[in-house]
């Protein structure tokens, strides 16, 4: 099993949802 790493697409879709998220 291979472990997702952190891309720049998941950082920004957190962020993204972090800050659509009121």
């Amino acid at each position: 099993m291979k472990k997702p790493k952190i891309t720049i697409d998941d950082l920004l879709t957190f962020h993204f949802k972090r800050r659509h998220r009121r």
